[in-house]
């Protein structure tokens, strides 16, 4: 019984970290690219990181495990391939 109850707060915990747009990992974006620094990042509720570069609107988007994006044209050739992720401390869109 006392492992059932330990299950159930463990289940509850994750939901109210997903609900909330907590993710178990995300990417870190690239520190530049294209020789334009970061200027701000988030991760929207599916797990996938926006990088945005300067102010001209250039971004990169990562999924959690830090595999670059492919769709809706989120990507261009100069985002690089793969970027690091980590385990907390992913910010809301």
């Amino acid at each position: 019984m006392r492992l059932f109850a330990t299950l159930l707060a463990s289940i509850v915990s994750l939901s109210a970290y997903t609900l909330v747009n907590v993710h178990a990992g995300c990417a870190i974006c690239p520190p530049a690219v294209a020789n334009k620094s970061l200027l701000s990042h988030c991760t929207n509720s599916f797990g996938d990181t926006f990088c945005y570069y300067d102010s001209d609107g250039k971004y990169c988007s990562y999924e959690e495990d830090g595999e670059r994006l492919y769709a809706n044209g989120y990507d261009d050739s100069t985002c690089p391939q793969r970027a690091t992720s980590r385990a907390h401390d992913c910010r809301a869109c």
